[in-house]
């Protein structure tokens, strides 16, 4: 981390003692020392939420450096969320909570995952899926859904790995 500090008034070397990164302190010949201006690089974390039938999940996403306001990445936390919900709900044999966070998610991913020049089977996987739950293998087909929805998750963490770490 390289740290620039500039100071107001005198400095001794061996009084001053760390505080907050943006402090004001005086030295003991009661002048005033001004620490600011930092150039480091750090990260920003983004977590979300989301519930179905009374149970939580949460989603997060870890950006290269410091945003402010709302990064369009909100939406893969959300998506995290969702499939960390759908996986609860299909463990728990609650297969149309399953399959309704499944397609949240899908919905919250929209069509800007997919990485340039990778081909995707994805579609072809969802319509599977709820071809599956059609016939009534509902538990199957919703473990596709929730399967095809982390693969697009992949996807999309590949599309904007300049942006996020994790």
């Amino acid at each position: 981390m390289l740290l620039r500090l500039l100071f107001v008034g005198v400095f001794m070397v061996g009084s001053m003692a760390c505080a907050s990164p943006h402090s004001t302190q005086k030295d003991p010949t009661n002048q005033m020392i001004v620490e600011a201006d930092y150039d480091a690089v750090e990260d920003s974390r983004i977590t979300d939420s989301r519930s179905a039938e009374g149970h939580t999940a949460e989603g997060t996403v870890l950006l290269h450096g410091i945003f402010e306001g709302v990064s369009v990445h909100t939406r893969l936390a959300g998506a995290r969320a969702e499939t960390a919900l759908a996986a609860q709900r299909l463990e728990a044999a609650d297969f149309q909570s399953t399959i309704q966070c499944a397609e949240s998610g899908l919905e919250e991913l929209w069509k800007d995952y997919r990485p340039r020049g990778v081909m995707d089977s994805t579609f072809l996987k969802i319509q599977a899926g709820l071809g599956r739950i059609r016939e009534g293998h509902v538990a199957e087909g919703a473990a596709v859904l929730r399967r095809t929805f982390q693969h697009r998750i992949t996807f999309y963490v590949s599309r904007h790995a300049e942006d996020i770490v994790e």
